[in-house]
């Protein structure tokens, strides 16, 4: 079947989309180049097919499987294509070539859509639509609307409640402090699951404001040249409009904060920027979002002391030291205003099937974490 691919309103080029919701062909031309997305723009064909793909929901995420099972559905595409390709960070979507349908229509900024139960997502069966089929990442997760907001709700990957108790942690932190660009995390009593807790998010986006991954900015064009990661990203934020000083300085915060955490998952996915609608310029980093692999969540903690304070990590560098490395500002992060590590103790005593022995092995880990990085500061 054709569609349009559309940036709310406007149409950017035709694809054909078989009924298990894979693109088979797409038009050679295109309306609006500078609407298209940045993820492998620099390949059209190819790059809008790859985009589309890792657009759907990851087979792997939660019970995403079982759910498409009982829905009779194929694949995640499949789920992708039932929902329009809609989501709650960007303006894409699909538009049946004949259909007068409008964003007015189907954005779900402003439409409601299901209340779910976490990650038992809706098929869109009643003529409505969700934005779970484009969300992203392994754990169980589902959008929501609570008292006219739209929230983000996060489980954990086993039994425990660690990850959504690492992300109130970090924001813990964030507030002492003083620093304002984070998403807040707040957590929230489950039943009938394995887990004691989960946690949720309000949207950070809007009409107005976009998230766009860093992921994305990356892949935009062909590296072929000796710069990093990292000062490419600066590079595109500052030929897009934002003030590179600010990007640098939050990136530093980010780093140095993953650093005492222990977060060893910040990859391209779990960094991104702001961008305006209307004129398509970089406004800022998004809200640190993302920390719950902090404290060794799900890994057995270190023997070693070196592999505690140097392990490796998925991010702008391999190793958390040589991130460090990017650092311009160390003195960003005020030593006296980190949370006590009595203040973790608490909060992960709140999972009672937590053993005693894995909260201490954290505490001291963290405790470690933080005189590591003193000794680096102070140099």
């Amino acid at each position: 079947m054709l569609y349009w691919l559309m940036r709310k309103d406007d149409p950017l080029l035709a694809v054909d989309i078989d009924e298990d919701g894979a693109i088979r062909k797409i038009s050679q031309e295109a309306r609006e180049v500078d609407l298209l997305p940045l993820a492998y723009r620099y390949d059209r064909q190819a790059g809008l097919k790859k985009w589309w793909n890792e657009r759907s929901i990851p087979l792997r995420q939660g019970r995403v499987k079982e759910m498409l099972e009982e829905k009779g559905l194929v694949s995640p595409s499949e789920y992708l294509l039932h929902n329009l390709g809609l989501s709650l960070t960007d303006y894409y979507w699909i538009k049946p070539i004949h259909s007068n349908l409008t964003w007015n229509d189907v954005n779900l900024f402003d439409n409601d859509f299901k209340e779910n139960l976490l990650i038992r997502m809706n098929s869109s069966s009643d003529g409505s639509f969700t934005p779970n089929s484009t969300l992203q990442g392994e754990l169980e997760k589902s959008w929501q609307i609570r008292n006219g907001k739209r929230i983000l709700i996060k489980g954990n990957s086993d039994q425990y409640s660690v990850e959504c108790l690492n992300e109130v942690f970090a924001c813990k932190l964030h507030r002492l402090q003083g620093f304002k660009n984070f998403t807040t995390y707040r957590l929230l009593k489950m039943k009938n699951k394995s887990y004691q807790y989960c946690c949720y998010s309000e949207l950070f986006t809007s009409q107005e404001t976009e998230l766009v991954s860093a992921w994305s900015i990356l892949t935009s064009e062909k590296n072929g040249s000796d710069t990093s990661d990292f000062e490419r990203l600066i590079s595109f934020c500052k030929k897009n409009g934002a003030d590179a000083d600010l990007i640098r300085h939050d990136f530093d915060y980010m780093i140095m904060t993953d650093y005492i955490l222990s977060n060893r998952d910040r990859h391209m996915n779990n960094i991104g920027v702001l961008r305006s609608a209307e004129d398509l310029n970089i406004l800022s980093l998004a809200p640190l979002y993302d920390t719950g692999k902090s404290m060794f969540a799900g890994q057995i903690l270190p023997m070693r002391y070196v592999d505690l304070i140097n392990g490796d990590i998925r991010s702008f560098s391999k190793k958390e030291k040589k991130q460090l490395d990017l650092v311009t500002d160390k003195s960003l992060v005020d030593i006296s205003k980190l949370p006590d590590v009595s203040e973790l103790s608490k909060l992960y005593q709140k999972d009672p099937a937590l053993p005693p022995e894995r909260i201490e092995q954290v505490c001291n880990a963290y405790e470690r974490k933080v005189e590591a990085f003193v000794e680096w500061q102070s140099r």
